[in-house]
C-alpha cells in the first residue's frame, strides 16, 4: 500500500512539473537569454567585455549568471606588468518588462589565490525580454579581506539576443 501512495505522489509531482514548464514557454516564447556587453569600472575595476546567461524563474525575478574578461594592470599599487583578469558573477534581476533592479555577487581574479576579491553589485539594469540594446549601473564595492572594502561603481552598454 506504501508503495502505491508514493508511486500515486510521484506520478502527481512530475506530472505539474511538466505542466508548469508547457505554460512557461507559452508565457515567454520571445525570452532572449545571452547577453555581451561592455563594462567601465564594475567588478573589473578598469573596463572587461562580459557574457551572461538570463534565466527566467518567476514573472519578476531572474537569475544571470556569467563572467567577464580584461587584460589590466596585475596590481593597483604598483602597475607591474598586465595580466588577464576573470570576474564570474552572479545576479538576480528584479522587475517586469524591460526595467530591473540588480544585485550580485562577483569574484575579481588576478590569477592567484591572494590576488583574488570579492565585489557586489546593487545597481539598475536595462533588458527587454525580446532582446536588443542592453545597459546596466551600479555601485560595484570590492572587498579585499585585507584593507576592508573599496567603494566602485560601473556601467555597461551591450546587446542581448
Amino acid at each position: 500500500m506504501k508503495k502505491e501512495i508514493g508511486f500515486v505522489i510521484v506520478i502527481l509531482l512530475i506530472s505539474n512539473t511538466l505542466y508548469s514548464q508547457i505554460i512557461t514557454e507559452k508565457v515567454y516564447p520571445d525570452f532572449k537569454h545571452h547577453s555581451v556587453y561592455l563594462e567601465i569600472g564594475g567588478s573589473s575595476l578598469f573596463y572587461s567585455l562580459n557574457y551572461d546567461y538570463t534565466l527566467r524563474i518567476t514573472n519578476g525575478l531572474n537569475l544571470a549568471v556569467g563572467s567577464g574578461f580584461a587584460y589590466s594592470p596585475r596590481s593597483m599599487a604598483d602597475y607591474q606588468g598586465y595580466t588577464f583578469v576573470i570576474a564570474p558573477a552572479c545576479n538576480l534581476l528584479f522587475g517586469y518588462s524591460s526595467h530591473h533592479a540588480e544585485t550580485g555577487l562577483a569574484l575579481l581574479s588576478w590569477g592567484t589565490v591572494e590576488s583574488t576579491f570579492l565585489s557586489a553589485r546593487i545597481g539598475y539594469r536595462y533588458q527587454r525580454p525580446s532582446g536588443g540594446f542592453l545597459f546596466r549601473i551600479g555601485y560595484t564595492p570590492i572587498f579585499d579581506g585585507y584593507d576592508g572594502f573599496m567603494p566602485w561603481a560601473g556601467v555597461s552598454f551591450g546587446y542581448t539576443f
